[in-house]
């Protein structure tokens, strides 16, 4: 299962530094952790300002994938955090 996660603009830039200086960074990379997931860029490399932003996490079971969007919600650097339904055939 995939969860796409929306997060602030400055807690993006931080986000894989070893040493972040925002509180909120640092609080979601101890949820992830704990969790035992990494947020991938969904648009790796991209400079566009609101597309570097989104990222997402991969999951085994739906239920740590609903398990995790509540967690993620919960925190301040967390806009938005969905798990992205099932692709459907056209």
């Amino acid at each position: 299962m995939i969860v796409t996660v929306h997060l602030r603009d400055d807690v993006a830039d931080e986000l894989g530094q070893d040493k972040p200086s925002l509180p909120e960074t640092t609080q979601l990379m101890r949820a992830l952790s704990k969790q035992g997931v990494q947020l991938k860029p969904m648009h790796p490399g991209v400079a566009d300002p609101e597309l570097r932003t989104h990222f997402f996490a991969s999951t085994e079971k739906t239920s740590e994938a609903e398990k995790l969007t509540k967690l993620l919600a919960t925190l301040p650097s967390v806009v938005a955090a969905y798990v992205k339904p099932p692709d459907a055939a056209p």
